[in-house]
């Protein structure tokens, strides 16, 4: 749900002001704020994009969402971690008042980004692409079993152990023909 602020381009010329980024204390500050505003709604915090357009993206989930039609995030509930999100960043006199905020979810087929990320969605489909093969093949899909350490273990027609630095990309998959 995204807030709408005045854009630029609504402003005179003279008015406008440059885009800055925001100062690197707010964004070292922005994830947990986000974790802080999803756990309030009794969700979880999957990621947060910030762009030099002051677009901050916030990405939310349920916790044990399986990706099947009605286990996600529903509109009115990011629209109350928006909320409560943007009174930490009003409040905030280090960011400007010209920010847009958007909180969504990730979607069922999200890319997975870091072992925090794997770890909420252990007991998922996902497709792994590693940088180098391992066993002959760079391509694993199955059930995400576990995340161990640094490892992902992954259940297909075998079960594969795979380092978190051998991953090249990583995301869930959804089958939609066979979705109710």
């Amino acid at each position: 749900m995204a807030k709408r602020r005045k854009k630029p381009q609504d402003r005179p010329r003279e008015e406008r002001r440059p885009v800055v980024p925001l100062e690197q204390s707010v964004i070292e500050e922005l994830d947990g704020w986000c974790e802080e505003a999803a756990a309030a709604q009794e969700l979880v915090w999957f990621d947060t994009e910030v762009n030099s357009g002051w677009v901050i993206r916030v990405y939310v989930d349920r916790p044990g969402a399986t990706g099947e039609p009605g286990t996600g995030v529903t509109i009115d509930e990011c629209v109350k971690v928006s909320r409560y999100l943007e009174g930490i960043l009003d409040a905030d006199p280090r960011v400007p008042d010209h920010y847009r905020l958007e909180v969504s979810s990730p979607g069922v087929e999200r890319a997975i980004g870091s072992l925090r990320q794997a770890g909420l969605v252990i007991g998922r489909t996902i497709k792994v692409v590693t940088r180098e093969p391992i066993e002959g093949q760079n391509v694993f899909e199955g059930t995400l079993e576990a995340v161990e350490g640094e490892k992902l273990k992954i259940q297909g027609e075998d079960t594969h152990e795979i380092s978190w630095s051998d991953v090249a990309k990583a995301r869930l998959t959804f089958d939609f023909a066979g979705a109710k």
